[in-house]
């Protein structure tokens, strides 16, 4: 399965802040990989941490998909980098990602 996801972006982050150095990834995961999906997400950011900080202490899955909040047709996908099988996730592709200030204007 591949994945593509541009890195994460704080809406609520001053542009003067923003880093310089976003990347978009394009990675792979086996077929095979454990995947939660999470829907509907918590409303709440305390909410959302909670159900992040699960996943992750679980081990339980590769990936878990949440609903995009920007596109709600779509989904992000979130890789645990602490489960077993982290080294069969393969990064094919990396290039920088110019995030357009005046799109958050």
């Amino acid at each position: 399965m591949m994945i593509t996801r541009r890195a994460p972006i704080a809406r609520d982050l001053p542009a003067e802040l923003l880093p310089e150095d976003l990347c978009l990834f394009a990675i792979e995961v086996p077929d095979d990989a454990a995947i939660a999906r999470l829907n509907p997400a918590p409303s709440e950011d305390a909410g959302c941490v909670e159900v992040g900080d699960a996943f992750l202490k679980a081990g339980n899955a590769l990936v878990m998909l949440v609903c995009s909040v920007v596109v709600p047709q779509d989904w992000n996908a979130l890789i645990n980098v602490r489960h077993a099988d982290i080294a069969q996730v393969v990064v094919r592709k990396e290039e920088p990602f110019r995030l357009y200030l005046w799109l958050l204007a």
